[in-house]
């Protein structure tokens, strides 16, 4: 049940909108529609993937590379313990309660995905995902009861975010925007069920990790802050979203309309007990005193913590932050219409 999500901020003379692009976090989240033809005019909508990952592990790093003091670098691990299958299974059907409410209460009609299956044979056909898999976001769980598709990229590499890590994210965007099943079976699904078809995606992490350098480049500075957090998209693919086909919606690179979670919605309210270490080896000590002795390289930083969980915080303060998440994404939905 092990997830490893990373980002990095990194300062370079060439670069000075490097971090901003890769591993600062958005101050206000907000919902950003692209492609919303699938969504104009409409009022019901078919759910053809409704699933809540839970980040488990993370990892934050910041790289300076400015100045002459040979740059520095700052890494900070993360890890969950004390959530099991079962609250997780709790809490997404909590949350996807919530998502159906909210979407009602917005004059929106929602057919699930077992009665999507009845109005649609290649739907139906399609191979439903198994609950708690592992992938590109995490461990993914289901509803209770519904039915959920694998999605483009899920199966692709674990999402990261930085200038280092960028190759795989350009990777995770080829395959997204391959012919996935998904992409090719839905807008027949919509077309046999008579409403768009969505693919919900809520992505549930343990803290807030940050990263950032000095305004010249000289140091780095990597943190976590733990409390109830939902991700969004960290410019590369998509984390929290909404991604919807009708039947005119063509099989090609990333035609879906797409609402999605821009920033980070996060709690400071105490979601368990949090302890940090440091994760230095003798090498790392080594390497330091060799750079500020030589004056030729940086210094580098590495600490670790460990969350455990109260499962009846930690489950609380989810909640409120996905409800925002569900407001967010569904005002977009609606706006796209």
């Amino acid at each position: 049940m092990n997830y490893n999500f990373s980002r990095l901020a990194v300062a370079c003379c060439f670069c000075a909108t490097l971090t901003t692009a890769f591993g600062a976090k958005s101050k206000e989240a907000v919902a950003r529609v692209t492609r919303a033809e699938p969504f104009k005019g409409k009022t019901s909508f078919a759910l053809g993937a409704f699933r809540v990952a839970f980040i488990t592990e993370d990892k934050v790093t910041s790289v300076a590379r400015g100045g002459n003091t040979g740059g520095a670098s700052s890494i900070m691990t993360g890890q969950l313990v004390g959530v099991d299958h079962a609250l997780m299974q709790k809490i997404s059907d909590e949350i996807y309660a919530d998502f159906l409410k909210q979407a009602t209460g917005k004059g929106l009609t929602i057919v699930d995905s077992v009665k999507l299956a009845q109005m649609s044979p290649v739907y139906s056909a399609m191979e439903a995902a198994e609950n708690f898999a592992e992938g590109r976001l995490g461990t993914v769980v289901i509803p209770t009861g519904q039915r959920s598709v694998t999605l483009a990229a899920d199966n692709s590499a674990k999402a990261q975010r930085g200038a280092a890590n960028m190759m795989a994210g350009i990777h995770n965007i080829g395959v997204m925007n391959a012919k996935a099943e998904a992409n090719k079976a839905f807008p027949e699904a919509s077309k046999e069920a008579g409403v768009p078809v969505l693919g919900v995606t809520i992505v549930v992490n343990f803290a807030n990790f940050k990263g950032g350098v000095s305004r010249y480049g000289t140091t780095a500075k990597a943190t976590i802050l733990a409390g109830a957090t939902i991700d969004g998209s960290n410019g590369l693919t998509p984390a929290t979203s909404i991604v919807g086909w009708d039947s005119k919606t063509y099989v090609c690179a990333a035609c879906m309309g797409q609402v999605a979670l821009i920033g980070q919605l996060h709690s400071n309210t105490s979601i368990g007990a949090l302890e940090t270490h440091s994760t230095m080896k003798k090498g790392d000590h080594f390497a330091n005193g060799l750079g500020a002795l030589t004056g030729s390289g940086g210094q580098t930083k590495k600490r670790g913590a460990v969350l455990t969980a109260d499962p009846s915080a930690y489950e609380t303060n989810v909640l409120v932050v996905a409800a925002q998440a569900n407001q967010i994404l569904l005002s977009g939905l609606s706006k796209g219409k």
